[in-house]
Parts: C-alpha cells; structure tokens; sequence
C-alpha cells in the first residue's frame, strides 16, 4: 500500500508540475476571457501556444489593422472588428447608385468616381433635354423637321439621341452588374474584410 500511494504521490507531482502552468493560465484567463474575444466569440485555451483562441461570430473577426490591435497581459484581443454589412451597402447601391455604398465599405476613391460619373450622366440629359425643348419650340425648326425628314439638322439630332441612348444603356450596365455583384458578396470594405453575410436572413424561414 505504501509503494501505491508513494507513486500515486509521485504522478501528481508530475501532473501539476507539467500543467501547473497552462491550468493556471487558464483560471486567471477566466476572468477576462470574454474580454479577449471581445464578447463576440467563443473562448478556448491552446496548451501548446498558452494563448485564449477565440472562435468569432459571423457578424466580428480579429482586427486587420495592426495599429489598432489591442492586447490584454500580452495577449490579443480578438473578434474586435464589426464586419460590414452587405444588405445596408446592397440597400445603399439600389435606392440611389451615387456611391454611397462605396463610401460605407470605405472606398472613399470608388464613392468620388462613381458619384462624379452619376452627376455627369444626369448632367447630359438634363442638357439634352433643355436644349431639345428649346429646339421643338423654334417654329423654323419644325417647319423644317415637316419638310425634310432627312436633312442634316435631323440627322444629326436623331445621332445625338442615340448616343445619349447608349451613354443611359452602359450607365444601367453598370448599375445592374454592381449591385449585383454587391448582393453576391464579391466587393470587401476597404481593409480587405468580407461583409457579413445577413442576405440570406431575408430568404430564410423565421425559426419557431
């Protein structure tokens, strides 16, 4: 019975002695645990690296910027970073294609261009729509739209309906393919992060 107990006694020195150390870690870590993972995850401690491994939800993921890392007791702070949201970016591309979803996910050079190439597409039709007024009112002009159906004036007015046309089609192009590609997730905010996923709540059953 002696001899039993001596080696019993002798195994749980060693099993302290080997995870002492990671198990301390790991009480002490209870208290700021959730702090590590931000609340966002789940925490779960690694023996072979001695760091709290957070398992992040769908909506966080760990901080992509390096500057704004921050560290508990010399461990990192983790699923600090609130991910985009692709529905309010789809929402913001749909309702008025200025950019603003562009200016949502970041993307401050994407936001000025596509707002600049909305104004002027706007621009040139509201031009051609004054001066077309303008044009139907003179009584010479349709005197001469009456008579000659194919003359120069005519011509050149039905060319710059059609290019006005094309500039409208290649506009909507545009329009119809981002937002879509928006919808699919394939654009990330302006530090190289998915957007969140919540698309798929409004095709999905409410659960009971």
């Amino acid at each position: 019975m002696k001899i039993k107990k001596k080696i019993i006694f002798i195994f749980s020195i060693f099993i302290n002695i080997k995870f002492t150390k990671g198990k301390d870690f790991f009480e002490n870590a209870n208290e700021y645990q959730n702090e590590l993972c931000s609340y966002n995850g789940i925490p779960t401690y690694d023996s072979k690296t001695n760091q709290v491994m957070c398992e992040c939800d769908e909506k966080h993921v760990n901080e992509p910027r390096i500057e704004f890392r921050e560290y508990i007791n010399g461990h990192l702070v983790q699923c600090s970073y609130e991910r985009k949201r692709r529905f309010f970016a789809f929402f913001l591309a749909a309702i008025l294609p200025i950019g603003l979803d562009f200016l949502y996910l970041g993307h401050i050079y994407l936001f000025l261009l596509s707002f600049l190439l909305f104004i002027t597409v706007l621009a040139v039709n509201i031009i051609q729509i004054i001066l077309g007024y303008k044009n139907t009112n003179k009584k010479e002009e349709i005197a001469n739209h009456r008579k000659y159906k194919f003359n120069v004036r005519n011509t050149e007015a039905i060319l710059k309906r059609i290019n006005m046309f094309g500039i409208n089609i290649i506009f909507l192009i545009y329009y119809l393919s981002h937002i879509i590609i928006l919808g699919l997730g394939l654009i990330k905010d302006s530090n190289n992060i998915e957007t969140e996923n919540d698309m798929v709540y409004l095709f999905s059953k409410p659960e009971d």
